[in-house]
């Protein structure tokens, strides 16, 4: 079997009795920031997807087009292909026109994006970039302050329990000590500091922006009204990829279903600006990272005594 006969057999194996596929074309699936290759294709009423590992079928989903935003981006022979549907379910498929598993792979692609075009609301709405309201930026100097204040807490510390151990700590001393380093440092701090501000008013990746309406986001507009809670997660590290925190919105849709929507790189102080814009949705931060927060806050105070533990082995 042909790759192309493989895709086709895949996604006709998604059609129900009088259905016909429609505009097939092969791409990767973008979500939760984790890339699927796979098939893709429409039927009258449904989105199809075939997602690949390797050589085999790894899964398949049959989408109903009940879409609530779409839009695309084009790159040289590259499309970026974002939909959100009413449910606030959202995905992206990166598409190239190059025919890598069928001959007419240009034409199919060309055909996808206009009939989503046609099945997608014709007027929609505002998305982060053309929103008015107050901009929530990604932060970039955050981890530089953090480095500047461990710096300074494990420098002094370390001068602590080293002349305590020496026998020769005296108070008078060790504060001028640790006036000297945060002397040195301060000028760093004031910086990354003036740069935060800068950051958080000026410049910087807007993630959602919100209003009076909601807090518009990747996936479109999410009213107030069907918005029932919003929990921060501070994270260090993932399996894939290093996201450092992100924000949970939970969003109730028109048929009563809560859907989890995700913004990676949320910082803690759009917390706030959700709590002024609507009082009556509960933000904050999750359980797991109040700990997270304050493990990172003792770490400097920490290290230090875990070294001299080990030299005095």
């Amino acid at each position: 079997m042909t790759n192309k006969d493989f895709m086709l057999s895949s996604l006709k194996d998604l059609l129900l009795e009088g259905e016909t596929l429609s505009h097939p074309i092969y791409g990767v699936l973008e979500r939760d920031g984790t890339n699927y290759g796979g098939f893709f294709g429409f039927t009258e009423t449904c989105l199809l997807v075939v997602l690949l590992n390797g050589s085999s079928v790894l899964c398949t989903e049959r989408l109903e087009l009940d879409i609530r935003s779409f839009s695309y981006r084009r790159k040289g022979r590259k499309y970026v292909i974002s939909i959100t549907f009413s449910d606030y379910f959202a995905c992206r498929i990166h598409a190239s026109e190059k025919p890598l598993l069928r001959e007419d792979q240009t034409k199919q692609l060309g055909g996808f994006i206009r009939f989503l075009s046609s099945v997608a609301p014709k007027e929609q709405q505002p998305d982060v970039n053309t929103a008015t309201g107050k901009k929530i930026r990604r932060q970039y100097f955050t981890f530089a302050l953090y480095a500047v204040y461990t710096i300074a807490v494990m420098i002094s510390v370390t001068y602590a329990l080293f002349d305590i151990r020496s026998g020769t700590f005296v108070l008078g001393k060790w504060l001028n000590t640790s006036a000297e380093v945060v002397g040195i440092l301060l000028p760093l701090a004031v910086i990354f500091a003036v740069l935060y501000v800068l950051n958080r008013f000026f410049f910087g990746k807007t993630l959602c922006v919100s209003d009076e309406k909601g807090i518009y986001t990747e996936r479109g507009l999410i009213e107030w009204s069907r918005l029932s809670r919003a929990e921060y997660v501070p994270q260090i590290s993932s399996r894939r990829r290093v996201r450092y925190c992100y924000l949970l919105l939970f969003v109730t849709d028109e048929k009563g279903k809560e859907t989890a929507v995700r913004i990676d790189h949320f910082p803690y102080y759009g917390l706030g600006e959700i709590r002024k814009a609507c009082p009556a949705v509960e933000a904050k931060m999750s359980k797991r990272g109040r700990w997270l927060v304050a493990g990172y806050i003792l770490l400097p105070f920490v290290v230090p005594f875990i070294v001299a533990l080990i030299k005095s082995l």
